[in-house]
């Protein structure tokens, strides 16, 4: 998962091809859904893909995160922490977009996300947290 973030950033931070650059996100969505639920309404998201408009696809994406946080909340789910933080992150992008102006606080959501996530995975070992 952790590569399939560092592209999808890679993608939005360095290049021109921010409907990819979404869409991988909402491949990470899909992945935390996975580790929260097994309801596989979730993934109608996906067809946002059929009409690759970038508001559609930053809208479908908002959807999913809003329906992933809402899962971990009510599941008291590690993943809550992770990703109310990312959602924090990307009103801050969201928000730079529209307006066109440098937000600095994106990274002060992401990395602490981030480094939560990856302390509070489960290793595929034992089953406990890293």
């Amino acid at each position: 998962m952790f590569f399939l973030i560092l592209l999808a950033d890679y993608i939005l931070l360095w290049g021109d091809y921010y409907k990819l650059g979404i869409a991988l996100f909402m491949l990470v969505q899909c992945l935390y859904h996975r580790q929260l639920a097994n309801d596989y309404l979730f993934y109608l998201g996906l067809l946002g893909f059929l009409y690759p408009n970038i508001y559609l696809l930053a809208f479908v994406y908002a959807l999913m995160s809003l329906v992933n946080i809402i899962t971990a909340i009510k599941k008291h789910h590690f993943l809550r922490v992770t990703l109310i933080l990312l959602a924090l992150c990307d009103i801050c992008v969201a928000l730079q977009f529209i307006l066109q102006i440098n937000i600095p606080l994106i990274w002060l959501f992401y990395l602490p996300s981030q480094v939560y996530y990856a302390k509070m995975v489960p290793s595929s070992e034992d089953r406990t947290t890293v």
